[in-house]
This record gives structure tokens, sequence and C-alpha cells, in this order.
């Protein structure tokens, strides 16, 4: 067997989940191999190419594909994750211009070196990455960077959004993910933030990128909200299209 199929991964689902849904959809044998080209956060959804059996032999090449997202970006908050599914804190409410916004997209384009986030998988010492965060053994300083290229970063809208709404999709994610993410601690962390946070507007942007191959969208989110000095985090996260490849 040898077949290439784009498959939609789901808010919340790990890759993982997402390929033993795919096995299980289109009944394919426990014995024929499957493995997935671009991975996606679990709060990420979209596009997931799936290979199978024979495929499996030209996966660097569908890794290297470029890869389109549409995501959002609410300022004035922070979590260690950089998305609702980390531990939150308040940053600056200070309004955003669409200027500013624009001004740090259109820098990004090229080819730049990007801090990984600490919650990810990347090995370092030994260890992803994400184990270090949890038990503290590692600081921003001393995460590692990769090159990534940047062909196109644009503004699609600029509104805002409640903070009872980010609150709600913060418990949400906590709610609906598997496996060990701080889930009770993280949603616990939201439930604290509320009596400060709910009643209060924050500005959202949409954006879109094409990239190519291990850049983090989450990352430009902790960067802008870095470079603006307010804090920001991505909220929602699509993968529309991989190389040639979308899901309609």
């Amino acid at each position: 067997m040898n077949k290439v199929e784009p498959f939609w991964k789901r808010y919340g689902e790990t890759p993982k989940e997402a390929l033993e849904r795919f096995r299980a959809k289109q009944q394919i044998d426990g014995k024929v191999p499957l493995s997935y080209a671009g991975r996606l956060d679990p709060l990420a959804e979209g596009v997931l190419l799936i290979l199978v059996g024979e495929a499996n032999k030209e996966r660097d090449t569908y890794v290297a594909l470029p890869k389109t997202y549409e995501y959002e970006i609410v300022f004035g908050i922070r979590t260690d994750t950089h998305d609702v599914l980390g531990m939150p804190t308040v940053g600056t409410l200070e309004s955003v211009t669409e200027k500013d916004i624009v001004q740090f997209l259109e820098k990004s384009i090229g080819t730049h070196p990007q801090t990984y986030p600490a919650f990810s998988s990347k090995p370092y010492k030994g260890k992803p990455l994400f184990m270090h965060a949890k038990e503290g053994t590692v600081s921003y300083d001393e995460l590692p960077t990769h090159d990534i290229t940047v062909f196109s970063h644009t503004l699609t809208a600029l509104d805002t959004i409640g903070g009872d709404e980010i609150i709600k999709a913060g418990k949400h994610a906590c709610s609906i993910v598997s496996g060990d993410f701080r889930q009770n601690e993280i949603s616990l962390a939201w439930d604290n933030l509320s009596s400060v946070i709910a009643h209060k507007t924050f500005y959202r942007a949409s954006v879109c990128v094409t990239c190519g191959s291990g850049t983090y969208v989450r990352g430009f989110a902790r960067d802008i909200g870095d470079a603006l000095g307010v804090g920001a985090i991505a909220f929602r996260i699509t993968r529309s299209t991989l190389g040639s490849y979308t899901v309609r």
C-alpha cells in the first residue's frame, strides 16, 4: 500500500489520535505503517498529511513542504505554552495598532532564527524540552533556536475579544485534551483570573502566514507580544494547506 492523504486534525486532538482515527475510518490493517508529515499541536487544527505504507520512505520530502496557517493572536495575555493550554498571566492592557502589527509581520518575512517554545518536543540535554519546562530546569535564555523561513505574513483583521471568552476557551481546551497537559492546574489558573479579566476587552489580530518546515506559529504570538511589550498568545491556529494538499 502506498498512499498520501490529507486529513483534518480536530481541535484538541493529538496527531497520534488523528492517525488512529484515520486508520479506523479507512479500515487500514494495523500492520500497515502510518505516519504524518508536519506535526500539529493539540490546539491546532487543520491539514495533517498522512503517509500510508511505502509513502513513509519519502517522509522527508513531504515534511519539507511549505505550510499555510490562519491564526489569531490575542494581546495582553501570556502563557508558558503561548496558547490557551498554558499557565496564564495578565500582560499589559494597552492598545495595539494595525501599523505596529503589520511592521512586525513584514519584518518576520525571510529566513531567521526562531526560539523553540519551552513546551515543545525538541530534544534538549537528553529529553524533550517540555519535560525540562515542567521540572523548571530550563530558562528562556537557554532555549535552543533553529532557522525558519517565512514566505508571507499578513494581517487580515483586527478586532477585540472579551476576557470571558478567553477564559472559556482556556477551560474548554483543558476539558478536551487527553494526556498530561497539566489540565487541572491550568483550568484552576483560568478560574483564578476570572475576577481580573472577565469584564475586560483584549485586542485580537487575525493573521495568515505561509512558512517553511519547523515553524512554531504560537512562537510568532510570543514574539510579537514581547516586541510590543504587551504579551500575547495564539488563540486559534488552523493549517489550511500543506504544499498543494488541502481538505475541502
